[in-house]
């Protein structure tokens, strides 16, 4: 068994089969060229509040963890250094699970399971075609406005079914394929003081969704499904105050919807099937469906 508290210029865990903890911290690469690498039959044990913080400022740094779930915070923090995952990877520390403070992070396309992901500061984040996975509570997704986002061809799942709330601060970036996709009673609240743009975005029921008063997000597509008696719930911050949702050309069909405070813009068609028209709604058109026939008003 190894517990370690540790500065090095690489950790390579290679043919490894014991357990392995960190004590406090783990630093890798200061000011160097440092890869990490997880022997793919050690056990990893897990601490509250540990962090391996990635320190390059040079270079690409590689990232492996051959199927070893890391259970603790992971930060990169090193001005002008560059880290690429090599391999799908899942972190499950407290707080922060992944956050990218400075330089670039690429997660190269593989798959990323986390708790929640932080941009806080002046860092890159390159996507490529990886799906990002989020299971937390709170504040899943933050994004500062200083950061840079390369979505790419990326796909954003928000998952959860508790029935605590969560917060997605999307930092005014444009993002590809973003899906909030789980059920619980927690309203889910995108959030941010400027607009953002996104590919396809996708709300399944039951849930509740709420966007920013007064600010237009922009889409290529809107999906939002529910199912009887089980409605995707969508709402302004500010009730009496409308958040718009625009897309430039093609059809938006949401169905089984509840909305309130829903402005419609942007010279697609909205329509909304089977769904509830509560107030303040505009530029979508309700369709009633029942009977072998349907009948619609407008928003």
């Amino acid at each position: 068994i190894a517990t370690i508290d540790a500065e090095c210029r690489s950790f390579i865990t290679t043919g490894y089969t014991g357990t392995f903890t960190i004590n406090r911290s783990l630093s890798i690469g200061d000011g160097t060229v440092g890869n990490f690498t997880l022997g793919s039959g050690m056990t990893f044990n897990g601490q509250s509040f540990r962090v391996i913080s990635f320190k390059s400022t040079v270079g690409t740094n590689n990232v492996t963890t051959n199927g070893i779930a890391i259970p603790c915070q992971v930060n990169f923090d090193g001005i002008g250094g560059t880290w690429q995952l090599q391999d799908a990877i899942t972190v499950n520390g407290d707080v922060n699970s992944i956050s990218v403070t400075n330089g670039t992070l690429n997660t190269n396309g593989v798959t990323v399971t986390s708790l929640n992901f932080v941009v806080p500061g002046t860092g890159t984040l390159t996507l490529g075609a990886s799906s990002i996975s989020l299971t937390t509570t709170s504040t899943v997704w933050n994004f500062a406005t200083g950061a840079t986002l390369n979505s790419n061809t990326s796909t954003i799942n928000i998952t959860d079914t508790s029935v605590t709330a969560k917060t997605i601060i999307l930092g005014g970036k444009t993002y590809n394929n973003m899906s909030v996709t789980s059920g619980g009673t927690g309203v889910v609240t995108f959030s941010g003081a400027t607009a953002n743009t996104f590919n396809t975005l996708t709300l399944a029921g039951p849930k509740s969704v709420r966007f920013v008063a007064g600010q237009t997000q922009t889409f290529t597509s809107f999906v939002a499904d529910g199912t009887a008696g089980n409605l995707v719930t969508i709402d302004s911050s500010l009730a009496g105050t409308a958040a718009t949702y625009s897309d430039a050309a093609g059809t938006n069909a949401l169905t089984y919807c509840s909305l309130q405070d829903f402005a419609a813009t942007g010279g697609a068609t909205w329509t909304a099937a089977s769904s509830t028209n509560v107030s303040g709604n505009s530029g979508i058109t309700f369709l009633v469906v029942g009977g072998g026939s349907t009948t619609t008003s407008t928003a």
